[in-house]
């Protein structure tokens, strides 16, 4: 392209823009998107039409990795926070394998919690990580000290509660204490004396 009397670099990317524009079989669109992709990062300082290429890409192949994994940067990168974790939503909708889904939970209930400030949306996702692999004690942890800075009470009763029943309370006896504080903090004195 550096070689020509004209600039071509124009003309080829409006044709790309159109290709990637229809409707391309899955493979196709993986292999094609990275080239364009690629030629939009080497010759064009235009951040927004590549993340607009990359969603394209991944609306036609949902499984090219390669994509997903740039969004991710772009949109951590630009604390484009919404659009981030509807990628993560997304991703989570499809068929993935369960390695698969908790990696994206770690990932997304991290960035939730330690980048967008959303610990709502942080709950939830390590509550996902919870029912998909009880008894990880980082993710545990982590929904304890979300449920107590944010007032979930009855979520942390029923955690403490499972921890105590699977005997994986260091001090019963504190754990105890704390549920029957929790109880009497929502004005429930009959479940605390239990």
């Amino acid at each position: 392209l550096r070689d020509f009397r004209y600039d071509l670099r124009p003309i080829l990317a409006e044709a790309y823009a159109r290709t990637i524009e229809r409707e391309l079989p899955a493979e196709v669109a993986d292999s094609l998107g990275r080239k364009i992709v690629e030629f939009h990062e080497e010759w064009f300082d235009d951040s927004e039409r590549v993340v607009h290429l990359l969603e394209r890409v991944i609306a036609l192949c949902p499984a090219a990795e390669w994509a997903f994994d740039r969004l991710k940067l772009s949109f951590n990168a630009a604390g484009r926070w919404p659009d981030l974790f509807g990628l993560y939503d997304r991703r989570l909708s499809q068929r993935i394998t369960n390695s698969e889904r908790i990696e994206i939970l770690r990932e997304a209930a991290m960035a939730a919690r330690d980048f967008a400030n959303d610990p709502e949306r942080a709950i939830a996702y390590f509550e996902q990580l919870n029912a998909l692999g009880p008894g990880d004690t980082r993710v545990e942890s982590s929904l304890e000290r979300l449920y107590e800075r944010h007032a979930h009470r009855r979520p942390l009763i029923d955690l403490l509660t499972l921890r105590l029943s699977a005997n994986k309370s260091s001090d019963p006896g504190e754990t105890m204490g704390r549920i029957a504080a929790l109880w009497l903090d929502l004005n429930e004195p009959l479940p605390a004396l239990s």
